[in-house]
């Protein structure tokens, strides 16, 4: 039979257990906190940036400009807001200008993802037409050199409206490939365009 002294020793025991317990949830609580805060606290910040890729020769190819950009080193991961895009072609063709709201890149910048109210351009060149590309998120794939989306995308050029369900863009070469569910129309252009020399995108579904 236990003594009221006994029950004074197992009452004692219970909360030094709680105490315990206590103490320790507590710690791992605080534990996952200051992991969660450090994965979303930026190690790097910075307004109206560039960055600059070059060729073995010291020419440009690539060019990225953002109004802000935002570095998280637990991940790796850059967030570039308002950004834009330049992919330089050769010299007898203009460069493709790609912008978006926002921007993320992954342990560097060989691919950027673009995303909300996107849009590809390239002017028109010596011998090729102005093309417009909408959609709403793309990946930019700079040692591909080539624009890759699964949203859907709406294609102008001066005689052509073209939508479809996907599209792989290969810059260089102005090579578009679309991938599902493709329609188009022809629109006349309110002033004639000559097309004497004048190449337009390749442009192909499969």
């Amino acid at each position: 039979m236990m003594t009221q002294y006994g029950h004074y020793i197992w009452l004692a025991m219970l909360l030094l257990l709680a105490a315990f317990s206590a103490v320790l949830l507590k710690n791992i609580l605080d534990e996952e906190q200051i992991s969660l805060y450090t994965d979303m606290t930026p190690d790097a910040y910075a307004q109206k940036i560039k960055f600059l890729e070059t060729d073995e020769t010291g020419h440009w190819k690539h060019l990225i400009e953002a109004d802000t950009f935002t570095h998280f080193a637990a991940n790796d991961k850059s967030v570039l807001q308002h950004p834009t895009i330049t992919v330089l072609q050769n010299q007898d063709s203009p460069p493709w200008i790609i912008t978006g709201n926002e921007g993320e890149a992954l342990a560097g910048y060989d691919t950027v993802t673009l995303s909300g109210n996107v849009k590809a351009y390239q002017p028109a060149g010596l011998h090729s037409a102005p093309t417009t590309i909408l959609t709403e998120s793309i990946d930019v794939k700079q040692k591909e050199n080539l624009a890759d989306t699964d949203a859907h995308v709406t294609i102008y050029t001066p005689d052509t409206h073209i939508e479809a369900d996907g599209m792989t863009v290969y810059l260089k070469e102005k090579h578009v490939k679309l991938h599902h569910n493709v329609r188009g129309r022809y629109v006349p252009a309110a002033t004639p365009v000559s097309y004497t020399h004048l190449t337009l995108p390749t442009i192909c579904s499969v």
